[in-house]
C-alpha cells in the first residue's frame, strides 16, 4: 500500500550498512556529537507530531539498516523507542551487547540513551510504553516492511509484534518504515 509517512521518514537518511556485523568495537561507526543527536531527535519528534504518533519504535536486531543506530549512536542488534514526551529507551537481547560500554578508556558521552533495558523485546517494549502512559496511545513503528534483500517481510520478529498487539490491545500502531 501507499504510505505518506514513508516518504517522510526517507528525509532523515537513515545510516545504510555503516555498521559492520564483523567489527564487535564497532572502530568504523560514526559517531556523532550531542548536537546532531539534537538535531536528529528533534527532526523525528516534529514529524511523529505532523504524523499524530505518540512514540516511535525503531527496530534494527539483525537487519542491514540497523534503524536503531539513527538514534542511538550505537548499533546493538535491538530496538529504540522515541517518544515524543519523553526520554527514549534502547532494548538489547543480551547484555553482552552493552559489554562496549563499560570500557575503562570509553567515553559514555558517545552513548545518547542513557535507559537500556536486556532481555525480550514485545514485553520490555510494552512494559515502556504503558509506564509512559501510552497503552492506549499511536505508536509509529520501523521496520515492519523492509523491502531489502533478505528481508522481504520485514524485519520486526513475529513474537515480539504479537506480545505488543497482546499486550497493548488499545494502542493503534502504524507502520513508517521508509522505501529503501
Amino acid at each position: 500500500g501507499h504510505y505518506p509517512s514513508r516518504l517522510a521518514l526517507s528525509a532523515f537518511n537513515f545510516p545504510s550498512s555503516t555498521m559492520s556485523p564483523f567489527d564487535p568495537d564497532q572502530q568504523n561507526f560514526p559517531l556523532l556529537s550531542p548536537r546532531a543527536r539534537d538535531r536528529r531527535w528533534r527532526a523525528i519528534r516534529a514529524l511523529q507530531t505532523s504524523l499524530g504518533l505518540d512514540a516511535l519504535i525503531l527496530t534494527g536486531l539483525k537487519g542491514r539498516e540497523r534503524f536503531e543506530a539513527y538514534v542511538a549512536n550505537e548499533t546493538i542488534e535491538g530496538v529504540a523507542l522515541l517518544p515524543v514526551n519523553s526520554e527514549p529507551v534502547l532494548f538489547t537481547w543480551h547484555p553482552k551487547m552493552l559489554i562496549r560500554r563499560q570500557g575503562s578508556r570509553t567515553d559514555r558521552s558517545r552513548f545518547w540513551i542513557n535507559d537500556v533495558r536486556i532481555g525480550k523485546y514485545g514485553v520490555n517494549l510494552a512494559a515502556a510504553l504503558k509506564e509512559r502512559g501510552l497503552h492506549n496511545g499511536t505508536i509509529g513503528i520501523v521496520g515492519l516492511e523492509v523491502p531489502e534483500p533478505g528481508c522481504p517481510e520485514g524485519i520486526v520478529p513475529y513474537p515480539m509484534w504479537k506480545t505488543l498487539l497482546d499486550a497493548l490491545p488499545d494502542a493503534r500502531f502504524q507502520d513508517v518504515t521508509w522505501p529503501l
